[in-house]
């Protein structure tokens, strides 16, 4: 959670369900991270879903106020599931024009196939 007058993190929680989560605020998992992180982890005990947690030991520094946060402003997409990956393309081919006949053949042989393409084939056009 970011203190707002400092910008820094006071804290991080994984996954926390929506009823106990502090804030409206998300961590996209892209971090600039200094060394001292390792040492946190070594001796960071298991987490979340029985795993060693990144989050965890990034909380550890946010409560000794090592973590700042920057906001961003924009659309995020959830790639973990089926449909925020279909949200995102729908959002991308939205903006541009595309032959939908393409589209949609395109979009049933990704499916077709498992493979994802289509996206990385929607945001090159510029």
């Amino acid at each position: 959670m970011p203190n707002n007058k400092t910008g820094l993190v006071t804290g991080l929680i994984e996954k926390p369900n929506f009823e106990n989560s502090p804030s409206n605020l998300a961590s996209i998992g892209r971090y600039v991270l200094t060394p001292d992180i390792f040492d946190i982890l070594r001796n960071q005990s298991v987490g979340f879903a029985g795993e060693i947690q990144l989050a965890d030991s990034i909380n550890k520094q946010a409560e000794n106020n090592r973590v700042e946060t920057l906001l961003l402003n924009g659309k995020r997409f959830d790639f973990g599931n089926i449909q925020g990956y279909v949200e995102a393309i729908k959002h991308i081919a939205s903006n541009y024009k595309f032959d939908k006949k393409y589209l949609s053949k395109k979009f049933d042989d990704e499916i077709k196939n498992g493979t994802n393409n289509l996206f990385l084939e929607l945001i090159s056009f510029k």
